[in-house]
């Protein structure tokens, strides 16, 4: 007797895990027929949802007292008058609180207008100085290296210099260390791309992130250096290949066809190996005009009591 009753105990026990098991694996089979058709499974009320009842709600219980309102008014009119009232009067009365209303739903969407467009172009202008907080320090190191590589070997660099005419002989001299102390003896070229990319990365996140609706200027220049960067990476890219070792004899043809070409410059018809230095040498204007653009768009902005 004792053994039969442990075995229908054991088969209980049993039967209550499966049912635990059975309704632990329910909700992942629900999940995966939901994947299967391509639909997501049933969620809880999102907030707009909430915030659309919410309101609809509110404009219910407002057209209700309205109307409570309405019917006390004319409960006292007929208690105090002994009736309606003249249907003239009743008609002028209407005609003049639509009117009244009218007007009043004008001025009230007059003001929602103009304060929802003053907070949009308060919050544009956080955003922009924002990131330009972020961007003012990656301007300055991608200007030094930039002017380090179009400075002729033995000149003075001006590292805040934002515009200037680009020496195609100082490009001869690209794969040389570069000057600046915390370099640590990395190329010119290199240096120049490394900043380079680190303000493309900066600038692709201000544009992602910026409607720019009231500072479109700012915006293009953000897009023109994003474009030039993006034309010019090609070229980048085969002008640092010639660093390999591999490349040595190439990069000497490369040094000498540029110093050649400074004494004799072909810009209409250059040469192939001239190419991508060429292609370097608009890509630096495009991006020195971007950067020009981009400081007077945001001058106003960032610094307000300068203008």
């Amino acid at each position: 007797m004792d053994r039969s009753r442990r075995e229908k105990q054991l088969r209980k026990a049993q039967e209550k895990q499966d049912k635990k098991a059975s309704s632990k694996k329910s909700k992942p089979k629900k999940e995966r027929s939901y994947a299967a058709t391509g639909t997501s499974a049933p969620a809880t009320r999102s907030a707009a949802k909430r915030e659309t009842s919410r309101a609809i709600s509110f404009m219910f219980f407002s057209s209700i007292i309205l109307l409570v309102v309405f019917v006390i008014f004319e409960v006292l009119l007929l208690a105090y008058s002994g009736g309606w009232g003249d249907t003239e009067t009743h008609l002028a009365n209407m005609a003049d609180n639509t009117l009244a209303f009218v007007i009043g739903l004008g001025a009230m969407d007059a003001v929602t207008y103009f304060s929802q467009v003053g907070r949009k172009k308060r919050n544009e202008m956080r955003a922009i100085i924002r990131h330009n907080r972020l961007l003012e320090p990656t301007i300055d190191m991608f200007t030094a290296r930039k002017n380090v590589l179009i400075t002729r070997p033995g000149e003075i660099v001006d590292q805040y210099r934002m515009k200037s005419d680009i020496p195609m002989e100082a490009l001869a001299d690209m794969y040389s260390p570069s000057g600046i102390a915390s370099d640590a003896g990395m190329s010119k070229i290199d240096m120049y791309d490394f900043h380079m990319n680190k303000l493309y990365e900066s600038f692709k996140r201000m544009v992602e992130d910026v409607d720019f609706s009231f500072y479109p200027d700012a915006a293009e220049a953000a897009m023109q250096f994003i474009n030039a960067t993006t034309y010019g990476s090609s070229s980048m890219a085969s002008l640092k290949s010639y660093q390999d070792e591999s490349q040595k004899v190439k990069r000497g043809a490369l040094l000498k066809a540029i110093l050649a070409e400074a004494q004799n410059p072909t810009p209409e018809n250059p040469k192939p190996e001239l190419m991508s230095v060429y292609i370097l040498m608009q890509t630096i204007r495009s991006q020195e005009e971007a950067l020009n653009m981009y400081l007077d768009a945001v001058a106003d902005i960032v610094d307000p009591d300068k203008h």
